[in-house]
């Protein structure tokens, strides 16, 4: 199993010193292949979802309602590839923007971002769409000083009418 651990989950190297006020800590991340292990309920609803809807290759954007997924809502958030190495946030759920902080509703960034931060976000996007499978991250709220608590999230990739994935769907939620 791959897996890889870093204080930041989207940044290497000197990403890691540009942006550590806004850095998360102790995060792994790795592709999903069965069983998602024991992340929380909303995380594990949202890939289990994720697999049911696979078919032969992955769920299409299409083929997700929010409104039959009404309970997992304040844990989502999406992001939506403009072009390639380009992405927007779509959606953030309620419990997303209290865990982060602030929305990113809107925002628009890329591998080329000025933000180190960013730009290490948008090319970990740009490998779990081209991996076409799931991902999980798990790590503490070390940024917001909370040391103390942990997440799990994990990163579904949809495609869009053309078979190519499009969008990012994701749920984030504490671990007890």
């Amino acid at each position: 199993m791959h897996e890889t651990v870093m204080t930041d989950p989207f940044a290497t190297g000197a990403d890691r010193e540009a942006d550590t006020h806004t850095a998360f800590r102790d995060v792994s991340r790795r592709p999903v292949s069965g069983d998602i292990g024991d992340a929380p309920c909303h995380v594990r609803a949202l890939y289990e979802w994720w697999q049911r809807s696979r078919g032969k290759d992955i769920p299409c954007r299409s083929d997700f309602d929010i409104i039959e997924h009404f309970r997992l809502a304040p844990h989502l958030f999406m992001l939506h590839r403009l072009e390639k190495n380009i992405w927007e946030y779509r959606l953030n759920g309620e419990e997303v923007v209290r865990l982060m902080g602030t929305s990113q509703r809107g925002m628009v960034f890329s591998t080329s971002d000025a933000s180190a931060e960013l730009a290490a976000f948008a090319r970990y996007l740009e490998q779990v769409a081209e991996s076409r499978t799931a991902w999980v991250c798990r790590g503490s709220l070390g940024f917001r000083g909370k040391d103390f608590l942990s997440f799990a999230s994990v990163d579904c990739p949809l495609a869009g009418p053309d078979g190519t994935v499009d969008t990012i769907l994701g749920a984030l939620q504490l671990r007890s």
